[in-house]
């Protein structure tokens, strides 16, 4: 689900925000202080792509304007996210990519959830390359964390070898990460070695341990009956 941000536009309002947005391509505001270039028109991408660029345009308004005259930049730029992260092309995660670097803290959970999306979209469209580089970006450790469990998730459906990642979570990262890494064993539809996840069962915390345990046993992987054994007695 989306955070709830301060002035989230609703429905109705996005799409007037978005229009609004479309003001960005003017030429008059093109050429005013802040000098934007305007958008050259595109056949290729829906209307809605257009207002969208128009809309996270207006960033800097929101970021570097007086406080609170930037109230309306910042709901459009906030509305255009959203709607490139439904849009899913390869223009779109461009636009995306330089919103994260630039756009203000209170915006950003909603251009993480657009990346996110946009991500999805080249996944399911059988771009697995496209949509790794992108978990990767949002799984860096300057990243929330909240953002990168989510990247994590992504990341399990498109790494070479997801034993080897599941594994090097399990040893390397947070409690947090290691029970989401763990959370994804029992339903991931990609090839797993179990025997290497389940031989981790001694060094992990008691918590860890326990999750595992239930994550292999839902599995089902009857190789690992004997770490589920001994994990249990020496319990």
């Amino acid at each position: 689900p989306e955070p709830a941000l301060p002035g989230k536009a609703s429905s109705e309002e996005e799409e007037l925000l978005l229009r609004e947005a479309a003001g960005a391509l003017e030429p008059e505001r093109s050429a005013g202080a802040r000098g934007h270039a305007p958008r050259p028109a595109s056949r290729e991408h829906p209307p809605l792509a257009q207002v969208a660029l128009a809309g996270l345009a207006l960033l800097e308004d929101a970021r570097d304007g007086p406080e609170g005259a930037g109230q309306k930049a910042h709901l459009a730029a906030g509305a255009a996210a959203s709607a490139l992260g439904k849009i899913g092309t390869i223009e779109t995660e461009q636009v995306l990519a330089e919103a994260l670097k630039k756009s203000p803290a209170s915006l950003r959970p909603t251009v993480v959830i657009a990346y996110l999306q946009n991500a999805d979209h080249f996944l399911t469209s059988g771009a697995k390359a496209e949509a790794e580089r992108m978990f990767e970006q949002l799984f860096a450790s300057s990243e929330a964390l909240a953002t990168r469990t989510a990247a994590l998730t992504g990341l399990v459906q498109t790494v070479a070898n997801p034993t080897d990642f599941i594994i090097n979570v399990l040893q390397h990262e947070n409690p947090t990460l290691q029970a989401a890494a763990i959370s994804v064993i029992s339903s991931c539809t990609r090839p797993l070695n179990m025997a290497p996840i389940a031989a981790l069962l001694p060094d992990l915390p008691l918590r860890a341990q326990l999750q595992l345990i239930t994550a292999m046993k839902v599995k089902g992987d009857p190789i690992v009956r004997p770490n589920i054994l001994a994990a249990t007695q020496s319990s």
